[in-house]
């Protein structure tokens, strides 16, 4: 059972069944119920995986956040579908009933079927929103009368139809929804959640130098994408970032105390008074002494 999995056992209409593509694990379910309330779902872990749903009925309303921004507020037609990347920190309000189909595609074993189907890379997985997409749907249905049997209990002409059912679905995945890597790479942003936390730890002790890996460690992402996604929200690198933080911070004592510049310099994480002066004239275009008495 995947952690995405857990949060969604309360709502499993069948049970969760894996197949294993290239020895990657997939996971197919059927989910259902009368509505999650008010709240957000939960954030599911962040992994590179594609979730995809298929709707068995429609969905009155539902709001999909992607990255922390909304993505979505409109109703999910039957047979529509939904492709999110875990990579996006899907969150949804579902106040109305829903019954679908779900199937954890990890990326690895998205490549791992092409390579052993002959076919190019597929990259990520992606959908326009309220796509109708009768195929996955009925390839869904063909599959829970299985999905309501223990896997132990299959025969295995049932394991193997099941297992084709389910390579039916990534040969119909790939050919559809395929769409570069790179795409989902750059639409990235760090979740306000962890701008907070990161932008937190920065700030708490200026004369600090947090690293790389211990910021990544705090938003759960590794260093790469952490580094690629602070820049992307907020334009500057977690360096200078920090020292944009630490001029600011100079500013106010500058205005609001008579600290000597030595002591301002220190206290701001700057190594002496000649590198605060000289990084300050860079930003700000005067010298702190200067900007002192222009108050």
């Amino acid at each position: 059972m995947s952690r995405l999995s857990e949060n969604l056992a309360p709502y499993l209409a069948s049970r969760e069944h894996e197949v294993a593509i290239g020895g990657v694990p997939l996971l197919a379910r059927r989910v259902a119920g009368s509505g999650l309330g008010s709240d957000p779902t939960p954030i599911p872990p962040v992994e590179q995986t594609s979730f995809v749903c298929v709707q068995f009925a429609p969905i009155a309303h539902q709001s999909l956040f992607k990255l922390g921004k909304l993505y979505s507020d409109e109703p999910y037609p039957e047979s529509s579908i939904e492709i999110i990347h875990l990579e996006e920190q899907p969150e949804a309000i579902v106040p109305a009933a829903f019954d679908c189909f779900h199937l954890e595609v990890p990326d690895a074993a998205l490549r791992a079927f092409a390579d052993a189907q002959h076919r190019k890379d597929p990259g990520l997985l992606r959908c326009r929103k309220g796509e109708i997409d009768t195929t996955m749907r009925h390839l869904a249905e063909a599959l829970l009368p299985v999905l309501e049997r223990a896997p132990e209990a299959f025969s295995r002409p049932e394991r193997l139809f099941f297992d084709q059912i389910v390579c039916a679905m990534l040969a119909h995945l790939s050919d559809r929804y395929a769409a570069p890597a790179a795409r989902l790479a750059s639409e990235r942003r760090l979740a306000p959640w962890q701008q907070r936390l990161v932008t937190e730890r920065l700030t708490d002790d200026l004369r600090g130098e947090p690293a790389l890996e211990d910021l990544a460690r705090l938003c759960g992402l590794p260093v790469l994408r952490f580094a690629g996604d602070f820049r992307r929200t907020t334009g500057l690198t977690p360096a200078r970032w920090l020292r944009r933080a630490r001029i600011e911070a100079a500013k106010q004592m500058l205005f609001r105390t008579t600290l000597p510049l030595k002591e301002i310099a220190f206290r701001c994480g700057f190594a002496d008074h000649s590198h605060f002066t000289r990084v300050f004239s860079a930003e700000v275009g005067m010298i702190p002494a200067a900007f002192r008495r222009e108050r």
